[in-house]
């Protein structure tokens, strides 16, 4: 046994059109049923509202359109009795009716009470304590640095650290006037060899920069631990770079004298 599913026929368009059509006549035959019948009657018109100028008006109307009326204290507002009417105060003169009553002291005691406060509040004089004497304070002496005879020598940074093996024999030289010092930047390796020399700040004399910059590239210091020997540059020599400052203190002489030109 097998079971269908029964499923209907679509409705055809003549169908759909019977449809409409009965639903159509039906509403149809509940209007006329049911519509009223009678005679066609005119509506009464509504009432429309007229403008018209009122004779005889108050005050109290005109008050109505100024704007400050609810806004502002007004004397035709609700509260103008309290606000802005002033009472009137009357004039009630000041008058004296008691007869003065002066004060009675006798005249003998008028001299005894300033003798019996002076002799009830002695004070002794007043001690004026002596000044103290000025505490100077004395200016504390730096000590003098002497001069340098000769010019000198100095490392910074951790090139101090490092010792110089190579004599140095700083010139002295001949300048009218007072030189700074020369810095010189310096690289040196594993091996106490410089690397690089730069020269960071001028004397003001460029022969006195020239001989920093020249024994700056033929320094030697000493080797550091397990450095190698040889000239050929190895990872740890070349890792193992010391840097630091080279500064000359420069000891200027007086240049010598020059030849007086000839007399003509």
């Amino acid at each position: 046994m097998t079971s269908a599913v029964v499923e209907g026929e679509p409705w055809s368009h003549r169908r759909w059109w019977w449809v409409v059509a009965l639903v159509f006549g039906v509403q149809a035959a509940v209007i006329l049923l049911l519509g009223e019948r009678g005679p066609v009657k005119p509506r009464p018109p509504a009432p429309v509202q007229t403008l018209r100028f009122l004779q005889n008006v108050s005050s109290e109307w005109l008050a109505l359109n100024d704007p400050t009326l609810f806004a502002l204290p007004h004397r035709q507002g609700f509260s103008a009795g309290a606000w802005m009417t002033i009472p009137s105060v009357g004039d009630h003169p000041f008058e004296w009716v008691e007869e003065p009553d002066w004060l009675r002291l006798a005249a003998a005691g008028l001299g005894v009470m300033g003798s019996g406060l002076q002799e009830t509040n002695l004070s002794p004089g007043i001690r004026i304590p002596p000044m103290p004497a000025p505490d100077l304070p004395v200016p504390e002496l730096l000590p003098a640095t002497p001069l340098a005879e000769h010019s000198r020598l100095r490392f910074e940074g951790p090139l101090a650290d490092r010792r110089l093996l190579t004599p140095f024999q700083l010139p002295d030289p001949a300048f009218s006037d007072i030189l700074t010092n020369s810095k010189v930047q310096m690289v040196v390796n594993a091996q106490g060899r410089p690397v690089s020399a730069t020269l960071l700040s001028p004397s003001g004399l460029p022969a006195a920069d020239e001989s920093a910059l020249a024994f700056a590239r033929t320094a030697r210091f000493e080797p550091l631990a397990g450095a190698e020997t040889d000239r050929v540059p190895s990872d740890s020599t070349i890792t193992r770079l010391t840097w630091g400052i080279l500064v000359i203190d420069w000891r200027t002489l007086p240049p010598p004298p020059t030849a007086a030109p000839p007399s003509k």
